[in-house]
């Protein structure tokens, strides 16, 4: 579930965001000096920094249900 009441990365944790025209679900550390570290849970992708005025925050990510496959 994502609370979209979240517009600013106030603290580190996994929000959805855009970035580039992509929407994503990452996590992102905040270094408080205008950059974001965004990095995945699936290491199949890489970690990255980025400007956070270049990463739109559409919420903050604040329930995750995990499935079984039946």
């Amino acid at each position: 579930f994502v609370d979209i009441s979240y517009k600013s990365a106030i603290s580190d944790g996994i929000y959805l965001i855009k970035v580039n025209s992509v929407i994503a679900i990452k996590r992102l550390q905040n270094d408080f000096a205008g950059n974001v570290v965004i990095k995945s849970d699936n290491s199949c992708y890489d970690t990255t920094n980025a400007n956070l005025k270049d990463v739109n925050i559409i919420g903050r990510v604040i329930y995750i249900l995990n499935g079984k496959k039946v």
